[in-house]
């Protein structure tokens, strides 16, 4: 039960930095964050998850390769290309 609560606290973490409605960087939707938690949660890795600063920056980094860079590259094909 400890795990729900602490992976409850770092979405609302990553939200109050990432939320496009409300973050301090908005760059994301709800979902979108709450699909980046879930890539970064379930990739294999050596190092645990401490729920801290550096893992709220390994998700920002999967969003922006999830969701912003493939909207970017989307957008250069359809509108200026």
């Amino acid at each position: 039960m400890h795990i729900i609560i602490e992976i409850i606290k770092f979405t609302e973490y990553c939200n109050a930095f990432y939320n496009i409605d409300y973050g301090l960087y908005p760059i994301a939707s709800n979902e979108q964050i709450d699909k980046a938690i879930f890539i970064y949660m379930t990739e294999p890795r050596t190092l645990k998850i401490d729920f801290d600063s550096i893992d709220r920056e390994n998700v920002r980094a999967i969003i922006e390769y999830s969701f912003i860079n493939k909207n970017v590259d989307n957008l250069s094909i359809t509108k200026l290309g």
